[in-house]
């Protein structure tokens, strides 16, 4: 698609029109009265400014500081080069300007910053006073660096078919005004206290560096590499005006909106949400804070993880998710939700329940669970794979729960003799070996590949996608010592801390390089050697390039690996998790890409799903070759002249397609 401007310009393909549309998109949110009267005086019963969003990000020098990333950071800084040679080579990308391919390079190379604020509304219209700052902060030769991304934004700007005029800027000397129908957007190199800067300013902001005064903070010896922070109580007043319109268009809506100010989504109480992620000079740290989640927390439990829950997991896990959650305080609000949205037929709905299950949930199921979940991967359970995969749950009265599972078994025994057929056969075992109470799915005479099985082991039930796995955990469980399992894993020891100010953990995650990564490696380097073909050029171009070996050889990369750990804590209203790790990004990704040595299930799902994709599409090409030309020769019919047919012939073959 193609338009030409006033000017007699042409404009390439969509990608102008993209360019106009991010432009325009920094007004959206309605803004004309707070902007159409930039310079209105100030009243003492103006609110204060509200941040609504603010984030900050680096570029790929701030993120790959390991020495093991060192052949990554130097790929991706090839990538740049490698764009503009494909405007070269794809006839499709030639239509795009070269200052556009500048401007995407300068974008993601300069540390760049966002705010969004609300000044209010206007007592005159009612309409909120949003305004908006992108800012990219300039590199060494700062003012000419701002120049050089204002000359490339400008000449884009004047490819695009807007019919605003724009104008040296009234609020902030040295930069550009643009008249948008919403309002006025300010553009423009801008010096600011910590040097040169390229901004995009829009509407109602007075101090563009003052906006970016609410960033969240972070540790002292850490360099964030991003962070944020969205706050939906000052979203509130915004999202409530629209609310109001959907309340009153639906008969549900006023119910819509109760809900979302019970879970902490609207009202002067809502959520606010900050984060972080950066690098001391030991490791990678981070910070995900939820602040006034403590109203709203629901099934979360305030309890901390003990000693013995750990110890309940065996000490050889490759990986760990623990967490207290109360399931009965969950229930509960769910069920008083459906009591206010179906009246009474909550009742009813539970009887069919009971009748089908043939045990009473709430009675019998979770008013005998704890709260206490954990999943977990280990040696023990199966060598650390998927398959060793075991779901551990904490039981407040484990003989209410295996009565209950009694129940259900008989239950489900007499409905699947009732509708399974030979030689198909189907049933729920329940037996006791080694003092452990078991519960398995069976599949009698056939060669199915699969038993689940639930073991109940002192205060624990565990949940394998085994037999093996199961049976291995309940073992554990009913040896378990204190100290033991995986407290006495000395990579769980040394990454672990403990919270500030005496805080127990309520949530742990934990992830074993050692054991993980064997398993992410093998799909790493497939990343790696796309990277690095991606950069390089072909032997003897005019200018070569070769990142090298971007991914270090397995040893390099496992040694000194940090443990990654995130630990979740309450601190008074707020819910704060913290996360540890290595510097490393490769290592990390490796460590993560193997837990539970699932990579190669999901590389067959994708490989299998292609190849079935290109079947069928072989398939489908097959039968439109044989619907066209009908023969091997490859020739049309259509275009041979058609023998004459005798007229009996056709009248009997009217005959045949006569449904009379």
């Amino acid at each position: 698609m193609r338009f030409e401007n006033h000017g007699g310009m042409r404009a390439r393909n969509g990608f102008i029109r993209t360019v106009a549309a991010i432009v325009s998109a920094l007004t959206i949110g309605g803004v004309p009265a707070a902007i159409a009267r930039p310079d209105a005086p100030d009243t003492e019963n103006k609110p204060p400014l509200q941040t609504l969003f603010v984030g900050e990000r680096g570029v790929c020098r701030d993120l790959f500081v390991s020495e093991k990333d060192s052949a990554l950071l130097r790929a991706v800084d090839m990538l740049p080069a490698r764009l503009k040679e494909l405007r070269a080579q794809v006839p499709e990308l030639q239509e795009m300007p070269p200052e556009a391919i500048d401007l995407m390079v300068g974008i993601m190379s300069h540390p760049m910053r966002i705010a969004i604020t609300n000044k209010g509304f206007d007592q005159q219209t009612g309409m909120p006073g949003i305004g908006a700052v992108i800012s990219f902060k300039m590199g060494e030769t700062g003012e000419a660096d701002a120049k050089s991304m204002h000359q490339q934004f400008e000449t884009l700007r004047g490819m695009s078919p807007m019919p605003f005029e724009p104008a040296p800027s009234k609020r902030f000397p040295g930069m550009t005004d643009l008249p948008l129908p919403v309002g006025v957007l300010s553009y423009g190199p801008r010096r600011a206290a910590d040097g040169w800067r390229y901004d995009m300013i829009f509407a109602a902001i007075d101090d563009p560096d003052a906006v970016f005064n609410t960033l969240p903070a972070v540790p002292a010896g850490v360099a964030p590499v991003v962070r944020g922070s969205i706050d939906l109580a000052a979203w509130s007043p915004l999202v409530s005006m629209f609310a109001g319109f959907a309340a009153m268009a639906s008969p549900q809506g006023q119910q819509v909106i109760d809900q979302f100010r019970e879970a902490g989504l609207i009202g002067p109480d809502a959520m606010k949400f900050e984060w972080s992620l950066g690098h001391s000079a030991q490791r990678m740290e981070g910070t995900l804070a939820v602040r006034r989640m403590g109203k709203h927390a629901g099934a979360m439990s305030r309890a901390t993880i003990t000693d013995d829950d750990l110890a309940a997991i065996p000490s050889d896990a490759s990986y760990i998710d623990i967490a207290k959650f109360d399931l009965k305080k969950s229930w509960e609000s769910m069920r008083n939700q459906f009591e206010r949205a179906g009246g009474g037929e909550i009742k009813s709905v539970l009887d069919e329940v009971r009748e089908a299950l043939g045990f009473d949930p709430e009675t019998e199921v979770i008013a005998a669970m704890g709260e206490t979940v954990a999943l977990y991967f280990s040696d023990t359970t199966g060598g650390g794979s998927m398959m060793s995969g075991v779901l551990m749950l904490a039981l407040a009265d484990p003989a209410r729960m295996l009565a209950a599972m009694d129940k259900a078994a008989a239950k489900a025994n007499h409905a699947l003799a009732q509708e399974v057929q030979a030689p198909a056969a189907v049933e729920v075992a329940r037996f006791e070996r080694d003092g452990v109470n078991f519960t398995q799915l069976r599949f009698p005479g056939l060669p199915v590949p699969i038993q689940p099985t639930i073991a109940v082991a002192g205060k624990w039930m565990v949940v394998g996608v085994t037999p093996q796995a199961a049976t291995a955990a309940a073992r554990h469980i009913l040896a378990a010592k204190p100290g033991g399992g995986v407290l006495s894993n000395p990579a769980f020891t040394a990454a672990r801390w403990n919270p500030p100010g005496g805080a127990g953990a309520s949530v742990i995650h934990f992830a074993d390089p050692s054991r993980t990564m064997r398993d992410g490696y093998a799909s790493l380097t497939l990343l790696a050697s796309a990277i690095e073909n991606a950069a390089r050029t072909m032997t003897g171009a005019p200018s070569p390039r070769d990142p090298g070996m971007v991914l270090p050889v397995y040893s390099d990369l496992l040694r000194d690996t940090r443990p990654m750990m995130m630990i979740s804590y309450w601190s008074e209203d707020d819910f704060i998790t913290d996360l540890r790790g290595d510097r490393s990004v490769l290592a990390s990704l490796a460590t993560l890409l193997g837990i539970g040595d699932v990579m190669p299930f999901i590389g067959g799902a994708v490989v299998g799903g292609a190849i079935g994709a290109n079947a069928g599409e072989e398939a489908r090409q097959h039968h439109r070759s044989f619907e066209d030309f009908g023969d091997e020769s490859g020739e049309d019919p259509s275009d041979e002249e058609p023998e004459p047919e005798p007229a009996h012939r056709s009248d009997e073959r009217h005959q045949e397609k006569t449904p009379y």
